[in-house]
């Protein structure tokens, strides 16, 4: 079986999520294009390749590509994908399985 799973794991609750004034007034801003589910293979692909300072790549390798598209070709997989002056510059994508659901963010 494909997995990943680190340690530790990072939990958010929505109890516990808090936005910052500015981060509040960046979403808003007609900074950034917001797009839903247009370009999963090019957000995937896009993660994969983010050069991570003192890392040596990222745990995105072939086979969870190969997974998470069919994932999303199936519905289980779904992104959110964030552009400025038409180039991509982050994702957020997820998988939701029943109630459980398991996000990855991934920002240039």
């Amino acid at each position: 079986m494909l997995r990943y799973s680190p340690d530790p794991r990072m939990v958010i609750t929505l109890e516990r999520l808090h936005i910052s004034k500015s981060l509040n007034k960046t979403i808003r801003s007609d900074k950034f294009e917001v797009k839903v589910d247009t370009n999963f293979e090019c957000v995937i692909h896009h993660c994969k390749a983010i050069q991570r300072k003192n890392q040596n790549g990222t745990w995105i390798n072939n086979d969870m590509v190969h997974v998470y598209t069919a994932l999303h070709l199936q519905g289980f997989a779904h992104l959110v994908e964030v552009y400025k002056d038409s180039q991509l510059v982050g994702g957020l994508y997820r998988v939701a399985l029943g109630q459980v659901f398991l996000v990855s963010l991934c920002f240039h």
